[in-house]
């Protein structure tokens, strides 16, 4: 489980993690991809991305999408009550969908650029997101 996955420069690719749990997955500069994985301990990391879909089939806590334009996130229904979303300097809306099962319909929020989203009771809750640092002591 101390595995990362680094996926950098891909243009034109589909990616698919078989690895059942990782620790980080991190996408940066790459154009048209598709990306499916199934679980990672801390999350995801889109970063300078252009068109990327990325798909989780199993647990995953926090993506955070930086400086990347038409980004794609697909969540389950199960993750969704612990699925953190922050969003920084991306010129258009991530779009967010989340899978329900059997006949369920899935349902898609658009998540803006320098906010956390959360997904509470069946919807997005957005607030302003706040840059993590560390004290000095």
């Amino acid at each position: 489980m101390k595995a990362t996955v680094l996926v950098e420069k891909c243009k034109f690719a589909v990616v698919q993690i078989k690895v059942e749990k990782i620790k980080q997955i991190s996408i940066s500069n790459c154009e048209r991809i598709g990306l499916v994985f199934d679980s990672a301990v801390v999350g995801v990391d889109v970063t300078r991305c252009k068109n990327v879909d990325v798909q989780g089939t199993g647990k995953f806590y926090n993506a955070a999408i930086e400086s990347s334009d038409s980004v794609k996130l697909y969540a389950t229904k199960e993750n969704s009550a612990d699925l953190t979303i922050l969003t920084n300097g991306n010129p258009q809306p991530v779009i967010v969908t989340i899978i329900g099962g059997g006949d369920e319909e899935p349902s898609e929020g658009y998540i803006p650029a320098q906010f956390q989203s959360k997904y509470e009771n069946g919807s997005w809750v957005t607030k302003i997101g706040r840059a993590s640092c560390r004290e000095r002591v």
